[in-house]
């Protein structure tokens, strides 16, 4: 994911994902979808 630097849209939703630190690298996101997931901390 860190390469895609220029990425606007991104829809991870249902993913079981528990880490969303991978984000800070996403400079250029615009809209992001994270429902439905595991996320227990939003700090990064």
């Amino acid at each position: 994911m860190e390469k895609l630097t220029n990425l606007h849209t991104l829809d991870l939703s249902s993913n079981q994902i528990s880490d969303i630190r991978f984000l800070e690298k996403l400079t250029n996101l615009h809209t992001l979808d994270l429902s439905s997931n595991q996320i227990s901390d939003i700090r990064f």
